[in-house]
């Protein structure tokens, strides 16, 4: 699976900066499921309705991605992570991390997002943004 943050979401639905490269990398990896957490879902859809109409938002991102539940275990490991990432953030890594080795990578726009989940050993991806 592929792990994508609200960042990356909302890159994805709105085809705003870096969609390009994201959506290539996307399709380099076609075969592979998207997933997001309970809270990238509510995320997106409140930041899409921020930026404009989007009315089919949930239901697009039910019909094209997986979403991983906020578990007692996503909750422990998100509150002991390493490093200065706000609440949020930690939940996406600790969400990711729960797949175990069914995540093949977590893509998302947030720098320090992406130096956490590189630390916790996960393949992560921000393409079109430089390191």
């Amino acid at each position: 699976m592929i792990y994508m943050d609200t960042s990356a979401l909302v890159t994805w639905m709105t085809r705003r900066n870096h969609w390009t490269e994201l959506d290539a990398f996307l399709e380099r990896r076609a075969v592979v499921p998207l997933a997001t957490s309970s809270l990238g879902f509510v995320e997106t859809v409140r930041t899409l309705d921020l930026m404009g109409h989007f009315p089919k938002a949930m239901e697009d991102l039910d019909a094209q991605v997986t979403e991983i539940h906020l578990t007692r275990e996503v909750r422990d490991s998100a509150a002991v992570l390493v490093g200065r990432l706000r609440t949020l953030d930690a939940v996406h890594v600790a969400s990711a991390l729960s797949l175990g080795n069914d995540v093949t990578a977590l893509v998302t726009y947030d720098r320090k997002m992406l130096d956490a989940a590189r630390a916790e050993g996960l393949s992560a991806h921000a393409p079109g943004m430089t390191d």
